[in-house]
Order: structure tokens, then sequence, then C-alpha cells
């Protein structure tokens, strides 16, 4: 009876530790997407003005919003977390409060649609308020993003996609409206190149009409970008917080939807012209 025993309760301590070997979290996410751009990619969604201009997150996380098991974040050491909302929290100290961002919406999108995707590593990069020349190489803002890039596939993960939404920073003078298809062009050749990426995809998200008095270049400049694999989400409208010029919580979840069906659409058809390693047109 003792050796049954013994050996019952040895067979319980193995099953026990296989469950936690089988199904403990990854530590290396398998498919990595980087988030670039300025103040709607960190995410503003939830924060409102108190009074003496404090900026304040409501704190409150809708369903759309909540972490996942198969979601992570690469955090300010370059460790991978869990992601959890805000997502670009503590990237930058120079940073504003941040809120909901399209980040977690983009990635539930991808895993409502495809259950069996894997593990996706979000990786924060966007700073508010960034105009296009911050993004251009040697600045700071730019050395950040290939830094925590590089850092992202260190122990392996595949790099899926550059997220991209800026172009507000630039809308409200017109020598930097008037610059700034040439500055997103070289931006997005420099990131490629240094990356050792040359057709990595990159999603772009249009800014809507606004208020600011040259929005209408910077748009034109986007939608009419001359650069290969850039694929653009058009939202004209969005709903806005009290300041104007964010978008809401449900906003983001919107843009989010919007960038993960577009990157759905975009690797099935690569996907679908390729059978067994030979192309198809």
């Amino acid at each position: 009876k003792k050796l049954v025993s013994t050996f019952v309760f040895i067979s319980f301590l193995l099953a026990n530790a296989l469950s936690i070997v089988c199904f403990a979290p990854p530590s290396q996410p398998e498919h990595i997407f980087l988030l670039a751009g300025q103040s709607n990619m960190v995410g503003r969604g939830g924060v409102h003005e108190e009074a003496g201009h404090r900026l304040v997150w409501n704190g409150i996380v809708p369903e759309e919003f909540k972490p996942n098991d198969s979601i992570m974040r690469l955090d300010v050491d370059m460790n991978w977390v869990e992601a959890e909302e805000p997502i670009h929290a503590g990237i930058y100290k120079i940073q504003p409060v941040t809120g909901l961002g399209p980040a977690m919406p983009f990635a539930k999108g991808i895993l409502e649609r495809n259950p069996s995707y894997g593990t996706i590593g979000l990786v924060p990069c966007a700073l508010d308020g960034s105009s296009i020349s911050r993004w251009q190489r040697g600045r700071y803002v730019y050395g950040n993003l290939t830094t925590r890039a590089e850092a992202a596939v260190k122990s392996g993960g595949k790099m899926e996609a550059l997220l991209w939404w800026q172009g507000g920073a630039d809308s409200d003078n017109i020598d930097k409206a008037r610059k700034y298809k040439e500055d997103l062009t070289k931006f997005f050749q420099d990131i490629r190149a240094d990356l050792k990426l040359p057709k990595l995809l990159i999603i772009q998200v249009v800014i809507p009409p606004g208020r600011k008095p040259f929005t209408g270049i910077v748009r034109e400049a986007q939608l009419s970008l001359n650069v290969p694999n850039v694929e653009n989400v058009n939202p004209h409208v969005l709903p806005l917080e009290a300041d104007g010029i964010h978008v809401t919580a449900q906003a983001q979840v919107t843009v989010g939807k919007l960038l993960s069906n577009k990157f759905l659409e975009v690797t099935s058809k690569k996907t679908t012209t390729q059978v067994c390693g030979f192309p198809f047109s």
C-alpha cells in the first residue's frame, strides 16, 4: 500500500510539473510589432484635464484593452512582460500622462480572427507631440526606436510590422507640412535599412481631417507616398476627447481593428500567392 501511495503521489507531482511547463506563459513573443508616432499612437483615451491643467487618466479599462496571456509588451528595461494598459507608460521620462491607444485592440483583433496565431509582442516607441523631424536618423527618438526594435528580436521572434500614426505635429506649419512627404519617405527608408528589414511592412494611420491649418497637405503627403509595402488605414471621422485633438477610447478600438484587419488582409494575400514555396501570380 505504501508503494502504491508513493507511486500515486509521485505521479501527481509529475502531472502538476508538466502542467506548469506546458501552460507557463512564453518568455518571448513569436510575432513582434513596433508602435511609433505621436500622442494618438501613445494613447490618450480616457485622459482628461483637471484643474491646474493637470492631465489624469481615468483608469477605466474596457474589455478590448484588458490583458491577454498571448499579448506581451517590451517594457522600458527591455524585458518582455504581460501587456497591460497604458501600453506606453514609462517609455519616455518626458512623456505626459498616457491612456488607451490602438495597440491592445489591434493585437486582440488579430487573435479574434486567428486564435492560433501565437504570442504577440508590442514594442511601444511613440512620443507625444513628436514631429517627423524627431523621427529622422540621428535624433534621439529614432535611436530609441532602433534600439528597442533590436532588443525585441534579440532572443527570437519575427518583426512583423511597424504601426505608424503621426502627422498632427507637422500640420500647423506650412514649411513642415510641405516637407512632410520627403521626411516621411526618408524615415521609412532609413528604418528599414537600419533594421536590415528592406521589406518591413509599414501600416500607417492617415490623420483625419482636422482643425489645424495644413492638415490637408500632410494627409495628401501620406496618401500619395510612393514607398513599397506601405499600407494605409484612413479613418475619416473619429470621436475626440474634450481637448478636441486626441481620440477617445472607443475611437482607439476602431483604429486598432482597422490596423488588425489591414495586417491580416496584407499577410493573407502574401500567403495565398505562395503554395509550397512556389509563387503564383
